[in-house]
């Protein structure tokens, strides 16, 4: 098998052997596993894989997921195999060798893209507090970021060799990396793809390092931030109509022209900023970015439109309120649907990629 198992591990049990055993047997030969500073008594699981060829390296303390699978990263990079990328595989038995299998092959046959093992949580076998957590943050990424999956939490994910060296830069050190991971791809237009995969739970996943709270509060910062940088335009439309309506009074031209003037100023506003959001790194992507601009543009010279529109109907049926009031709801009205609008018009080559291959059946 072309492609490297890579291992992430804090206090381990004999389960950490059993996984390595089975991805050899399913033909992994390299495996590298990481050791999150785990405690002494559990040296010798490590030890066990030393012992089966498979090269070991620590942490000097627990730093979390994300460390340890950036470290095993850079340790794949420094060996210098030419294996295709890598499969990041849990100890604890959640992820089977004939699954890891799977999405090797899948890396292999979309080679710049992202695999992702999804998991059905329609069974009995899984516990509420993962199929809540999962749920709820496989909605958030689908409806705040617009990335369409059905499990963002999985922690089965083959990456491209080329990939791994910026993966690596990626911020997060515990589970909220693996959020940001997919955040990155969606940002870089890196395709996602998603193959089904067993459901497997031992012990009521008691053996997950999982914190609800702390992590959960983490993956909610996260999404929440990326979502302010993309509502950034919605934000500088606002002020920027409001900055015309306060120098209304004070300019010799007709309100009704100006407040289409207003419109278009703010529209170019978050335009520009909206699109820059979206492309932090267009130098780093192969999507064409003039073709992208024109397509962003005439979305939002449509939106300028029917944002005009609306605000009058809501001006007329409403004179009390201010017009920073209504362009405001407006523009709550008018922005999820927009912005949907944008990924699929404006940035369809990247979705495109994403949904290229089947996800479930």
């Amino acid at each position: 098998m072309n492609v490297c198992a890579l291992i992430p591990s804090y206090n381990p049990d004999e389960r950490l052997v059993s996984t390595a055993e089975d991805l050899w047997a399913c033909g992994f030969r390299h495996i590298i596993a990481v050791d999150d500073g785990s405690r002494p008594d559990c040296q010798p699981y490590f030890q066990a894989l030393e012992r089966m060829d498979c090269k070991v390296v620590r942490l000097p303390q627990n730093s979390g997921k994300g460390e340890a699978l950036k470290l095993g990263f850079l340790a794949f990079l420094t060996q210098g195999w030419a294996d295709a990328g890598v499969v990041t595989v849990d100890g604890d038995g959640q992820h089977s060798g004939r699954d890891a299998l799977r999405c090797a092959g899948a890396l292999l046959r979309n080679p710049r893209a992202l695999i992702l093992g999804g998991r059905d949580f329609s069974g009995s076998q899984v516990p509420a507090r993962s199929k809540s957590g999962n749920r709820t943050m496989t909605f958030l990424l689908n409806r705040l970021c617009g990335i369409p999956l059905r499990d963002t939490q999985t922690g089965l994910r083959a990456i491209p060799a080329s990939c791994l060296a910026a993966f690596s830069g990626i911020s997060g050190g515990r589970y909220e990396y693996e959020t940001n991971m997919l955040l990155y791809c969606k940002r870089h237009h890196i395709p996602m793809v998603e193959i089904p995969i067993s459901t497997i739970y031992i012990d009521d996943n008691a053996g997950s390092h999982y914190h609800p709270v702390r992590d959960s509060v983490r993956i909610g910062w996260t999404l929440c931030r990326y979502f302010l940088t993309s509502a950034a335009g919605f934000l500088a439309g606002l002020l920027m109509f409001g900055y015309f309506m306060l120098c209304a009074p004070y300019v010799p031209i007709p309100p009704l022209p100006w407040l289409w003037l207003g419109l278009a100023a703010s529209c170019l506003a978050s335009g520009v900023i909206g699109f820059s959001a979206h492309r932090t790194d267009a130098s780093q992507s192969e999507v064409d970015v003039q073709r992208e601009w024109t397509r962003y543009a005439a979305v939002t010279g449509l939106q300028y439109l029917l944002g005009g529109l609306l605000l009058s109907l809501l001006n007329t049926a409403l004179p009390a309120v201010p017009l920073l009031a209504a362009k405001a709801a407006a523009d709550c009205i008018l922005f999820p649907c927009f912005s949907r609008l944008q990924d699929h018009v404006a940035f369809s080559q990247a979705l495109a990629e994403v949904r290229r291959v089947p996800v479930f059946k």
